[in-house]
């Protein structure tokens, strides 16, 4: 609990919900979920919200979905954590941050906003002094990689509060246009790809963009274009269109790639041997394996196979 912050019941017609200051969510998550209004709808609000008095008005500091999902169901009185409108800025900052992380966690998005709305009301040392409890060293350069994420284009702030795409993958994205990181995400969202491959994307659509200097749609368009419409299988278009990128990307492999192909081809190996280039093309060199259904075959051909290795 909040020794610093006395529970009491509060009538909802004093709580001014539409003061945004201290919310940290974006726009986008607003909804209150089923889940939360069933809980309260049960056992009322065991975790009351935070909120902080400012003359004859009261102002959210934590806990906005619950007060919007009581007054949705018309309940008057509703328990809050109330702090003195004299409370420093540094103990009011601590104290939200600290009653949100009860039972919960932030999203990278959600942190950036705090730190970004904590900064305006404090020095830099007492912002730094917050980092700890989430975890972080105090260093001011988390607070610039936080300012960071909140330049990004708002469907990958969207997409990173949700967590459709990684911290790395955000982090990657600032140096795309707000297009590009938009072209980005709807592909990590219509194929839903993993890290590995948030990974793999990201990489590949970078080197691309830098050298061709050409959106990524337009890049895109190029893709789309060789697809069958009828197709439908997600995971495998989504592998297909990596390896297309990729062949993109490295286009000397990729005819490397596709002249090996013809020459596997040509030689109708029997289905007990499999013909291996190098891995990335990166030499000329070959693996040839052959299977034996077991030891007696392997014997009965050993001998021939040994004249032909000396």
């Amino acid at each position: 609990m909040i020794p610093q912050a006395p529970c009491r019941l509060l009538s909802s017609r004093k709580i001014d919900s539409s003061d945004s200051t201290y919310r940290l969510r974006p726009e986008s998550d607003q909804e209150i979920t089923p889940s939360l209004t069933e809980s309260i709808e049960k056992v009322g609000i065991l975790h009351p919200p935070l909120l902080v008095k400012k003359k004859f008005r009261y102002i959210i500091l934590s806990g906005r979905k619950r007060i919007q999902a009581v007054n949705k169901h018309g309940i008057e009185n509703i328990p809050c954590f109330i702090l003195d409108e004299k409370t420093g800025p540094s103990i009011k900052w601590q104290l939200l941050l600290s009653h949100a992380l009860i039972g919960s966690t932030l999203s990278i998005i959600e942190q950036a906003n705090f730190f970004f709305k904590a900064e305006s009301q404090l020095t830099e040392q007492q912002t730094l002094s917050l980092l700890p409890l989430l975890g972080i060293k105090p260093h001011a350069y988390k607070l610039k990689k936080f300012a960071m994420y909140r330049k990004l284009d708002q469907t990958t702030i969207d997409a990173l509060h949700s967590g459709h795409i990684q911290e790395k993958t955000g982090s990657k994205l600032s140096k795309l246009s707000s297009e590009d990181q938009q072209t980005v995400v709807h592909l990590i969202n219509h194929f839903k790809l993993s890290g590995s491959k948030q990974k793999k994307l990201i990489t590949f659509v970078i080197d691309l963009i830098m050298r061709t200097k050409r959106p990524l749609k337009t890049i895109m368009s190029e893709w789309e274009k060789q697809q069958d419409i009828g197709q439908d299988n997600r995971p495998q278009q989504a592998m297909a269109c990596l390896h297309w990128l990729e062949g993109q990307c490295f286009p000397k492999r990729n005819a490397a790639e596709q002249e090996f192909q013809r020459f596997h081809h040509g030689l109708q190996l029997p289905e007990n041997m499999i013909l291996q280039h190098t891995p990335s093309f990166e030499d000329n060199g070959l693996t040839l394996s052959i299977s034996f259904t077991d030891q007696s075959a392997f014997l009965k051909h050993w001998k021939n196979i040994k004249k032909h290795l000396k």
